[in-house]
C-alpha cells in the first residue's frame, strides 16, 4: 500500500508538471512569440524610414534569434509534441539546439530495429534525457554528448554519455539540489518500471543508463 501510494503521488506530481509545461508552451507560442514577431515587423517598417540601417538590422537579427529560440523551447516543453513524434527525433531535436551553441559535439546512435514505445513512457524517458542534458550543460564542462538508443527484444536502453569533469555521486546525493535531481530521475524511471544507473568520477565524465523492459509483443 505504501508503494502504491508513493507511485500515485509521483504520478500526480508528474501530471502537474506536464500540465505546467503545457501551459508554458502555449504561453510562449500564443503570446511572447507573437509580441516578438510584431516587434520584428515594426523594426522592418522603421528600417524603411531611417538611415540607421546597420543597428536596425542587428536588432532584427537578435529578435529573429529570440523568436526561433522561444519556438524551439515551446516545442520541447509540449507533452503533445513529445508524445506524437518518435523519441529519437525528439532527442535529436534537443541535441541540435545544444550543438547550435558551437560548444558541443553531439551524436545519436540507434541500435537494433526501432519499435514504438507507449506514449506515457516515451514522455518520461524524454524528460529524464532533458534533465541529464541540462545537468551536462550547466555543470559538466563537457565538449561532447553521445546518446545511444538500443532496441532489444526484451528491453529498451537509453544511454547518455558526456566527456565532462564528472562528479562524486555520493557527495552529490548529499547536496540538496543535486540529490533532488538524482532522485527525480530515479523516481521517474521507477514509475515506468525502468532501471536507472549512473556512473561518474573525477575527470571520467558521466554515463547514464535507463533500461526499460518491453513486452514481448512489441
Amino acid at each position: 500500500m505504501e508503494k502504491q501510494y508513493a507511485d500515485e503521488l509521483l504520478k500526480s506530481q508528474l501530471e502537474i508538471q506536464e500540465q505546467t509545461f503545457r501551459s508554458i508552451s502555449l504561453e510562449i507560442h500564443d503570446n511572447i512569440g507573437q509580441v516578438l514577431s510584431l516587434a520584428k515587423l515594426n523594426m522592418g517598417i522603421m528600417g524603411q524610414q531611417t538611415d540607421n540601417m546597420p543597428m536596425l538590422e542587428d536588432t532584427r537579427d537578435l529578435l529573429g534569434k529570440a523568436i526561433n529560440d522561444l519556438r524551439d523551447l515551446s516545442k520541447s516543453l509540449s507533452p503533445e509534441r513529445v508524445a506524437d513524434i518518435d523519441l529519437a527525433e525528439s532527442i535529436q531535436y534537443e541535441l541540435q539546439r545544444v550543438e547550435k551553441t558551437g560548444l558541443y559535439r553531439t551524436t545519436v546512435d540507434i541500435k537494433g530495429k526501432a519499435y514504438p514505445l507507449p506514449k506515457e513512457k516515451k514522455i518520461i524517458l524524454f524528460r529524464i534525457f532533458q534533465e541529464v542534458m541540462n545537468n551536462t550543460v550547466k555543470h559538466a564542462a563537457a565538449s561532447s554528448l553521445q546518446v545511444t538508443m538500443h532496441y532489444n527484444s526484451s528491453t529498451f536502453e537509453l544511454q547518455i554519455v558526456d566527456n565532462g569533469k564528472g562528479f562524486n555521486i555520493q557527495q552529490e546525493q548529499g547536496n540538496i539540489q543535486g540529490g533532488i535531481g538524482l532522485r527525480n530521475m530515479q523516481n521517474r524511471s521507477t514509475l515506468i518500471g525502468a532501471a536507472f544507473q549512473i556512473h561518474s568520477g573525477g575527470g571520467a565524465g558521466t554515463t547514464v543508463n535507463i533500461i526499460l523492459p518491453v513486452p514481448e509483443s512489441v
